[in-house]
This record gives C-alpha cells, structure tokens and sequence, in this order.
C-alpha cells in the first residue's frame, strides 16, 4: 500500500467517524506529531514514573537477575 492510498483510507474512516473524542485526539497527533505519554493518566501514576525515570538516570536500579533471585519463592 502506498501513502496516498493510505491517506484516503484514513480520511474514509474519519468521515465516517461521530467520535468527537476520537477526531480531538486524531487532530493533536497530527498537529504535534506524538502521543503524551501522560495523558489521562492519574497525577499520582505520572509522579510515580517520573520519579522511576530519574532513579534509573541516577543509576539506582536494579538487575533483572537479581529481581528474579529475590522474588524466586514466589515465581
């Protein structure tokens, strides 16, 4: 399939659409290129990531096989 043919798919399937919420989020992707990762996610499910992201930029994390050893018992 080449993009024209694609695009026209696309634009079928919007036109056929009543999903406001649907064609608002289809419109934000198209304008800012990307999805927000964050985006109707609970505040404190965010701060929970965020606060992950930056233990493992700091270098406090844990290996796999030692996850695996410790929790062994229950796996």
């Amino acid at each position: 399939m080449n993009i024209q043919t694609k695009k026209l798919e696309i634009v079928d399937l919007i036109l056929k659409t009543e999903k406001f919420d649907l064609l608002d989020k289809v419109s934000k992707l198209l304008i800012h290129g990307t999805t927000d990762w964050k985006e109707g996610l609970p505040e404190e499910l965010i701060e929970s990531v965020e606060r992950g992201l930056q233990q493992a930029k700091n270098g406090n994390t844990i290996s796999h096989e030692t996850v695996l050893e410790k929790h062994k018992k229950w796996l």
